[in-house]
């Protein structure tokens, strides 16, 4: 039943505020065009006949579809030991653990992207930056909102700030 709504455009996403406000974002740099647009409409309007049920087992198999193609892709990419940056970025009641060459060009991505403001947390240069950020999101995956968006506590931050103070190069 679920799988009709896959006409849904994958540019829109949609955030949710803690008082349930509801903004749209876009995922590119333009909006699509006013068909897409209406076939977006009409999609989310006929998301209105499921129950929370469908909707909670649909999301929970995006997840695990999410977790599978990611273990899939790390068993065929070899990860080279690289020097980049991770950063951990708070938007709202969320943050962002992530891994670039060049985390000010990510920055702007995620601050235009978003409709909330981005707080730069942190942003270490680290040795074997994709490892690193492989073993922060398996560290707090039990605490995964969607995506790399985590829901974390003060002494988590604290945490990741310790392992990438520790692991900092200055390569």
């Amino acid at each position: 039943m679920i799988k009709k709504y896959s006409i849904l455009p994958k540019a829109p996403y949609f955030h949710y505020s803690k008082n349930e406000e509801i903004s749209i974002g876009l995922n590119q740099e333009y909006f699509p065009s006013k068909l897409k647009i209406k076939k977006c409409i009409q999609a989310l309007e006929g998301l209105l006949d499921l129950s929370d049920g469908e909707i909670a087992l649909y999301n929970q198999q995006v997840d695990k579809d999410k977790d599978l193609e990611e273990k899939e892709y790390t068993k065929k990419t070899p990860l080279k030991k690289e020097v980049g940056y991770i950063y951990l970025y708070e938007s709202g009641e969320y943050y962002k653990i992530g891994r670039a060459k060049y985390p000010s060009i990510r920055r702007k991505k995620y601050i235009t992207e978003n409709p909330n403001p981005i707080n730069v947390l942190l942003e270490v240069k680290v040795q074997d930056y994709k490892k690193q950020e492989t073993e922060l999101l398996n560290l707090f995956k039990d605490k995964k909102h969607r995506g790399e968006w985590f829901c974390l506590d003060t002494k988590d931050i604290n945490k990741i700030r310790t392992l990438l103070t520790k692991n900092k190069t200055n390569e």
